[in-house]
């Protein structure tokens, strides 16, 4: 009787199927334990760089300006702090305001892995767009700058936004332009709003009375709210301090045909309407510590700073 020695195809064929499902069981189980890895040591920087500047706070009477994660180069200061972070961890952003009640933001990253923390907050997983906690609000930092720039003329439509002087370098410099009606529209799945998902234009009440109010009231908290210096702004940029961490531009306007008042105005549409033809902003001016309110056509396009939900 021939007596039967090793494996036949069939069996070898199984046998490498077996492997190479045992083999990816493995990998996607130690992608998923390393990824809750990476996450666990940015959670816990995120807490002990909260830590640290709460203590320089308490130190220098002031939320460090800079931070820093090279102690060699940039050692702890009266204005920086240096944060020892974990291997492969880094520094994504960091904004504070020296208010009366000052705030912080920051975002550690790691690979693809984002998270951020607020003041207070636990850390938490980026929203992709850089913002300040302010009081009880959380503001992008940035001018919104969405949509596909056509020259300006007539009625916007979805998916469109204006560029100051048609020029795609002014909406990186101060963001785009949009008329009312087109940033009450929403884009996509998760908006209410032309703002991102978890974003929306703020209300008359959230920018206007909220926000301003607790800068100090309208005669002041329009140089809180203005960035500092000439780039975005004309000379003399009267009473900016951007001590709000808001750093808010003069990106002008566009009104029946013409852009006008760049680096003169920041206009800053609400989602609140006064009629079926007006709605209200709040804009700074260069030559002015105040804020302003007005009540403006639909129809001028302005710029857009979204808060979060």
């Amino acid at each position: 009787m021939n007596k039967r020695s090793g494996f036949t195809i069939v069996e070898l064929l199984v046998v490498i199927v077996v492997i190479g499902i045992l083999a990816a069981v493995v990998i996607v189980s130690y992608s998923g334990i390393s990824r809750k890895a990476i996450i666990s040591t940015l959670q816990s920087d995120l807490d002990s760089a909260s830590k640290q500047i709460k203590i320089a706070y308490t130190v220098n009477g002031q939320n460090p300006t800079t931070t820093s994660t090279d102690c060699t180069t940039s050692p702890d200061t009266s204005t920086n702090k240096c944060l020892k972070l974990s291997p492969g961890n880094s520094q994504n952003n960091y904004r504070t305001s020296n208010t009366s009640s000052p705030s912080f933001y920051i975002e550690l990253v790691n690979g693809s892995e984002c998270y951020a923390i607020a003041d207070d907050s636990s850390p938490s997983t980026c929203t992709g767009y850089p913002t300040i906690r302010i009081g009880s609000q959380t503001w992008m930092q940035y001018n919104l700058n969405v949509g596909t720039r056509v020259d300006a003329a007539g009625l916007q439509t979805v998916g469109q936004k204006w560029c100051y002087g048609n020029n795609e370098q002014n909406c990186t410099d101060y963001g785009g332009l949009y008329q009312w009606d087109l940033i009450k529209t929403s884009g996509g799945a998760g908006q209410t709003d032309i703002c991102p998902a978890g974003f929306h234009v703020p209300t008359r009440t959230e920018l206007n009375v909220t926000l301003v109010n607790y800068l100090g009231g309208p005669s002041v908290a329009g140089g809180i709210l203005k960035e500092t210096g000439t780039t975005h702004w004309n000379s003399v940029n009267v009473g900016a301090s951007d001590m709000s961490g808001l750093r808010l531009v003069g990106g002008g306007e566009w009104a029946s045909g013409a852009f006008s008042n760049l680096k003169v105005y920041g206009n800053y549409w609400t989602g609140t309407q006064t009629n079926a033809t007006y709605a209200y902003d709040v804009h700074t001016l260069n030559g002015f510590t105040s804020s302003f309110e007005n009540s403006i056509d639909k129809t001028v396009a302005m710029s857009v700073r979204c808060i979060k939900n």
